[in-house]
């Protein structure tokens, strides 16, 4: 049975992904994290539930140890530790070292465009690794990409996303929201690069059902993939 290991596996993200995989009754899961004795509480917890089997180890996102990744004998590694602002690849190069399948949950610009210089290492060893498997750039890249066919050209992409009140984030997530306010955001305006600042440019947006939310500008991956991915935008 495939074997998937999380890390940051008790976090906000993370254990939702945990909880998820569980559900599938397909595979085998390591909930992964800094703290050892939180993993194994987070896996004792989900286990009470589930059919597949759960067990838990310490992992170290920012200083993992190759041989206790071999050790695991995980194909797949889902890295949900952020904030990634603060990270490096050490994580997803040990996972090639290892032969084993990178997704991470981040949606910090530098860190997901970045990730392509892992291409070539990648392919030579056979696996995947990829960056963004987060709200954006994955699923609001996979919304432009189905209502593309409804355009003759698009120049224009005006959207905006807003998480339910209900929600915990985390600290992690906290940490990176309020860390871009005041910053500089390189964005496109009329065909050309300009600057705009974070949590500035505030509107109010109405969504159906659920009310008005405040919006401003956050830096995120798609303000450098989307120019590259969709050439008429201007």
């Amino acid at each position: 049975m495939p074997r998937i290991a999380v890390v940051g596996g008790y976090g906000a993200f993370g254990a939702r992904a945990v909880e998820r995989l569980a559900r599938t009754g397909a595979v085998d899961i390591v909930v992964a994290g800094r703290s050892s004795a939180d993993a194994q509480a987070a896996a004792v917890r989900v286990q009470a539930t589930s059919k597949v089997a759960i067990s838990s180890a310490q992992i170290d996102a920012t200083a993992p140890d190759i041989a206790q990744l071999r050790a695991l004998s995980i194909n797949v590694l889902i890295n949900a530790s952020g904030p990634y602002q603060r990270q490096d690849y050490t994580l997803a190069k040990s996972c090639i070292a290892c032969g084993i399948h990178y997704i991470d949950l981040a949606d910090a610009r530098a860190f997901v465009v970045g990730i392509a210089e892992l291409e070539a290492q990648a392919r030579a060893a056979d696996v995947l690794v990829t960056s963004g498997a987060s709200t954006v750039p994955a699923i609001s890249s996979a919304v432009v990409d189905q209502m593309m066919p409804r355009f003759v050209r698009l120049d224009e992409i005006r959207y905006g996303v807003s998480p339910g009140n209900s929600f915990d984030p985390g600290l992690a997530t906290t940490a990176s929201v309020l860390g871009g306010i005041g910053q500089p955001i390189g964005t496109v305006r009329d065909g050309a690069w300009t600057i705009v600042h974070g949590w500035q440019g505030l509107s109010r947006h109405r969504f159906p059902q659920l009310g008005q939310r405040w919006m401003g500008y956050c830096d995120i991956p798609d303000l450098t993939l989307f120019p590259m991915r969709y050439p008429t935008l201007r």
